[in-house]
């Protein structure tokens, strides 16, 4: 009899006991996906390091995109960059560096993309334990649980800074029509997983619609750039880092006001936010109103 046949007769078996089992209340608390599996990582984890103190699991990211486009497993230069990109920098804007991003496969199965970051983990402490954190292990498992928390329609500003990039990403799978599944892989054994389907993304479209907001405010400072198109930018200060403002007129009031580079001016402008529910501003423009004196003090810092 081959083993094929055995299991087949096992399960036929014990398959009466299997159903009763099924539908019992101890069925319900059978260890999802994710903690299956971060139990089966860590005890491997464990089983190294009784031969090796210092030995820990790679990172990984598993990107599963499902889409009829994307059947066959293959993807497009031009689709995986569209989709690539803003992945890398969603996941850079949530953790305290920048994280770099490789692609080492990728699978069948609607298309599963293996990434792992560029850099390695944090080297361990001289003489101590090893370090199973990292940079990317911070920003990933904050990207798991903004998806999560996208997909359930709760509070997200926490992640705001995430949210723009993902927008991008977001955007981009709309084009494949594609929904993602991620699941992060830690190098201390555990595992994440969460969806970016449709309700996330409507979710996060409602999130990142604008409105405008005008006020009326004083500018001053040094014109550093005089454009025939009606645009001059003001600086406000002498350090490198002092706000400039680019100021838009119309241009007979520019060429009127014969303005000189390095002139100091006192403005009245009328100023344009775009700005989402989250309150994040996306764009934001100067228009001239009027003059308010012919020089204007330079802030010093």
């Amino acid at each position: 009899m081959t083993g094929s046949e055995s299991r087949r007769r096992l399960l036929s078996v014990h398959q009466q006991a299997l159903d009763t089992w099924a539908a019992s209340d101890d069925a319900n608390v059978l260890l999802g996906d994710d903690e299956f599996e971060s139990m089966a990582r860590r005890n491997r984890l464990l089983a190294l390091r009784s031969h090796d103190p210092t030995a820990s699991l790679g990172e990984s990211l598993e990107v599963r995109l499902s889409s009829p486009q994307l059947r066959t497993g293959a993807l497009s230069f031009a689709a995986g960059d569209t989709l690539l990109r803003p992945l890398e920098d969603t996941v850079s804007a949530l953790g305290p560096r920048v994280v770099e991003l490789e692609v080492t496969g990728i699978s069948r199965g609607s298309t599963i993309l293996h990434v792992r970051p560029v850099s390695a983990p944090e080297p361990p402490l001289m003489d101590g334990p090893p370090v199973d954190t990292s940079s990317a292990d911070t920003a990933m498992r904050a990207l798991v649980r903004m998806l999560m928390a996208l997909e359930e329609r709760q509070d997200v500003k926490s992640y705001v800074d995430g949210l723009v990039q993902l927008s991008r990403l977001s955007n981009a799978l709309d084009k494949l029509d594609a929904r993602l599944d991620v699941a992060w892989s830690a190098s201390n054994g555990d595992r994440s997983s969460a969806s970016f389907t449709d309700v996330g993304q409507t979710y996060l479209r409602s999130l990142m619609e604008t409105r405008p907001r005008e006020e009326v405010r004083e500018i001053s400072g040094r014109v550093t750039e005089l454009r025939e198109s009606g645009l001059v930018k003001v600086k406000s200060g002498v350090a490198r880092n002092s706000p400039a403002f680019d100021v838009r007129f119309e241009p007979m009031d520019l060429l009127n006001l014969r303005l000189s580079l390095g002139e100091n001016v006192h403005f009245l402008v009328r100023e344009r936010r775009e700005v989402d529910r989250l309150g994040t501003v996306h764009h934001v423009e100067w228009n001239f109103e009027r003059v308010l004196s012919s020089q204007g003090q330079i802030e010093t810092q």
